[in-house]
């Protein structure tokens, strides 16, 4: 898919054309109208979400409530990354980063109380590892612990 995409730009495809595709392979919907420099931000952020989708096990943003998605929460960190909270969620299925420093772990994905929303809802970088999202408030970035 990345290979694709870096095909389409070199080839000069409509740039509309390559935001749909990406967008499609993303979200399953399109809806961007972007130019120059606005456009290769957004191909970089979406090829790096599939690289976090394909090797990292990320599963996408969810909204939160206080009686939680995810019901176990592990920690608040100054220095919260993929990394910390995988290894304090080991023994469960799911894992959510959440407001850039926050932890959280469950089994089960519960999407009728806690819809799936646009990634660009999870939009605060982690406090410990600056170029992942982190969520935001009331949004986890949910990933499987073991990918």
């Amino acid at each position: 898919m990345i290979a694709l995409l870096h095909l389409c730009v070199l080839a000069l495809v409509s740039y509309n054309q390559v935001v749909t595709a990406v967008d499609v392979a993303i979200t399953g919907t399109a809806h961007f109208d972007l130019a120059g420099s606005e456009f290769a931000q957004y191909v970089d952020q979406k090829i790096e979400q599939l690289r976090q989708f394909r090797y990292e096990g990320y599963i996408g943003c969810f909204i939160d409530r206080p009686n939680r998605h995810l019901k176990q929460h592990k920690s608040n960190s100054n220095d919260m990354n993929l990394e910390k909270c995988r290894s304090l969620c080991i023994n469960f299925e799911y894992l959510g980063l959440q407001n850039s420093d926050q932890c959280f772990c469950g089994n089960n994905l519960n999407n009728n109380n806690y819809p799936r929303v646009p990634d660009t809802q999870c939009s605060k970088k982690c406090k410990g590892e600056n170029t992942r999202m982190c969520g935001a408030s009331w949004r986890n970035s949910i990933y499987r612990v073991k990918p």
